[in-house]
């Protein structure tokens, strides 16, 4: 039996295996075909992505993303956001705070780690520095729109010009075709100065989810860029899932994702399911 957990944040939902309790699992040379029935909403278990938590022999976690295509992720906000409290509920001193270390693709992140109840934490996620390429884009205008590349660990297309319903289903699968290994993508609505981002997500490998912490901080240094928002302090961005906060440093780009996450529930996969 190999056991793992489901963790969300804001609807955006992972199966997290560990190197110790789904030894087969925890391969990161699992085949696409088996991260794919896993992530499956009708045969499998149903997530948008799989997690896989290395930790033993390691000073620090190392975190492997795998999209529910069964494709590698460089980054995934959300997704690191749940390993740190998967991680921070595994130590002894469980209700206090604390700061959790994560390696990934793109580097060692630290995030702060704070119970909230039963199974919920609040956590805050270092994400490195953006870079943001106003008025450089590899796409052609579509619908006569205009996108911003935002680079933040993995690639995004950005766009203020309003949520059309439909567009971005349209719009998702196009724009990820112009990049070699895909691009995300983020239709946004700016409302008042102060008022959250309204913004809706097209993952490349998953497709539309409910949120994404590595488009909330694309969009939050987009509009810090192009003067949407203020740098220094908290850009609110709200997905069909709920509201993240992103802090995009002045000069630096670098980014602050915070936001809940919750684990869901525990369970095991027998050897059968998954063709073993």
């Amino acid at each position: 039996m190999e056991r793992f957990e489901k963790w969300q944040a804001l609807g955006n939902d992972f199966v997290l295996v560990d190197d110790a309790g789904a030894a087969r699992l925890a391969d990161p040379e699992l085949g696409d075909d088996v991260v794919r029935r896993l992530c499956d909403r009708r045969r499998g278990v149903g997530a948008d992505g799989l997690l896989i938590v290395q930790s033993r022999d390691r000073d620090v976690a190392r975190m492997i993303i795998r999209n529910a295509d069964g494709s590698r992720a460089e980054a995934c906000g959300n997704g690191l956001r749940c390993a740190a409290a998967y991680l921070s509920g595994r130590a002894r001193r469980r209700r206090t705070e604390r700061t959790v270390p994560v390696q990934t693709d793109t580097g060692t992140q630290l995030c702060r780690v704070a119970p909230r109840g039963q199974g919920c934490f609040e956590v805050s996620a270092a994400m490195g520095s953006a870079r943001v390429k106003p008025g450089v884009s590899p796409f052609p205008e579509f619908a006569g729109r205009q996108f911003t590349l935002v680079e933040v660990g993995n690639p995004h297309a950005v766009n203020f010009d309003g949520i059309e319903s439909g567009l971005l289903d349209e719009l998702g699968p196009v724009l990820s075709g112009f990049a070699e290994d895909g691009i995300n993508v983020e239709l946004c609505r700016l409302g008042a100065p102060g008022d959250p981002i309204e913004t809706v997500v097209w993952e490349r490998g998953v497709g539309r989810t409910p949120a994404c912490g590595t488009g909330a901080c694309a969009v939050a240094a987009a509009a810090v860029v192009l003067g949407h928002a203020r740098a220094g302090v908290p850009v609110r961005v709200a997905m069909p899932g709920g509201e993240l906060g992103v802090t995009v440093q002045p000069d630096t780009l670098e980014l602050e994702l915070c936001g809940p996450v919750e684990r869901a529930f525990a369970g095991e996969l027998g050897a059968p399911w998954l063709g073993g």
